[in-house]
Formats: C-alpha cells, structure tokens, sequence
C-alpha cells in the first residue's frame, strides 16, 4: 500500500511538471526586446519600456520552489525532448547538456529574464563569420566599417573607455552611422558595454552609465 502510495505521488509530480513546462513554453513570447523596441512603436520608447510590455509580471516567489524541483526531478526522455525542442540547435546535444539546458528553462517561471536575454533566443546558435589579427589601427578600422554598413543592431562590448586614437575612431564610425540612418529614415539600435565600476555595482552587477560619464 506504501508503495502505490509513493508511486501515485510520482506520477502526480511528474505529470503537474510535464504540464507546467508545457504550458511555459506557450507563455514565452517569441517578440524579443530589440524587435518590439525596434519597431518604433510611439509608446515603446526604451528597452525597458519593451521589457514591461513583455514581462510585466515576475513570479519571484516561485523560485525556491522551482529550485526544488528541479534539484529533486529526474529529467525524464519526453522532458529532455522538449527541451531539445525548446532550443534553435544544428544538431541535437547530449542528454547531459539537455538536463542542464531543462533546468535553465524552468528558471524562466520566475524570471522570464533570468538567462540575460529574451527568452526566444535561449538555445539559438550563430557563426562567427570573420576574425581579424592584426595591428590595432587595421582592427580599428576594420570595425569602423563594419559599424557604419550595420543594418539594424550593433552590440559593442570593451573594457574601460578611455580617449585614445582607437576610441575616436569607433566614436566616428557611430556618428557617421548615425548620419547614415538618418538619412536613409531608418533606425539602428547600438548596445555599449563597458568596464565602468561605480558604487551602484555593489547591489547591481550590471548599470546603466549616463552618456556624460562615459570617459
């Protein structure tokens, strides 16, 4: 009797987890925040105007629970399927790496925002189509190039900013974009991170730096 009693239970856990993957997958919007800000609509008028349009409720009171259950389930085939589903992948990954990615998909109950980026584009792959070694001045300019042919997003990662040769040739190539655009009625979006420690850091690993305070 104790055991039918488990064994029921099992399923029951089992089932109710089968269903709430199911039913995270129909709730995360395909839109990510670039496209819908993107798309110029008059009331989206910031990245963070899309992410309230897109996630406006974050279930934080979830997350012990889901961290329980999933630290406590035994990823099933169905549910390792599902996840291979989930993703954007050329090729089918382990199992191993499926039950890690599984796991990473239910964070998004909490926090649809959890992996860092829209929840459309967990799982995607890409090709890097070009590597550049070089001196610095050549790299500088051949990024100069790429930015100022950028269609419609550019995301520019680099260390502290600092004036230099190289950072005025980035800083034309977004001005001259920038032209660009405009000229040709159309909108870029560009993405700056930088290494810029503040106080802020010490509760928010990331912030939002004013243009001011850049250099």
């Amino acid at each position: 009797m104790a055991s039918s009693i488990v064994m029921e239970t099992s399923d029951n856990e089992f089932n109710s987890q089968q269903e709430e993957f199911q039913l995270l997958q129909n709730a995360i919007p395909q839109q990510t925040v670039t496209s819908l800000f993107a798309c110029g609509h008059p009331l989206i008028r910031s990245p963070k105007d899309a992410i309230k349009f897109l996630f406006p409720k974050h279930y934080y009171h979830l997350r012990h629970d889901i961290e329980r259950k999933i630290l406590h389930h035994d990823v099933s085939q169905q549910e390792l399927d599902a996840a291979a589903k989930f993703g954007r992948f050329s090729q089918r990954p382990s199992d191993l790496f499926l039950k890690l990615f599984y796991g990473v998909i239910c964070t998004l109950q909490h926090n649809p925002l959890a992996g860092c980026v829209s929840p459309s584009l967990i799982g995607s792959t890409g090709v890097i189509p070009l590597t550049i070694i070089s001196t610095i001045p050549d790299i500088m300019y051949h990024y100069y190039h790429v930015i100022v042919h950028a269609q419609k997003e550019i995301l520019f990662a680099t260390m502290y900013w600092e004036n230099s040769e190289s950072a005025n040739i980035i800083s034309k190539a977004f001005r001259d974009l920038s032209e660009r655009a405009g000229y040709e009625n159309r909108r870029v979006i560009i993405k700056l991170m930088m290494d810029h420690p503040t106080i802020s850091n010490a509760l928010h690993i990331h912030s939002i730096i004013p243009s001011n305070k850049w250099s």
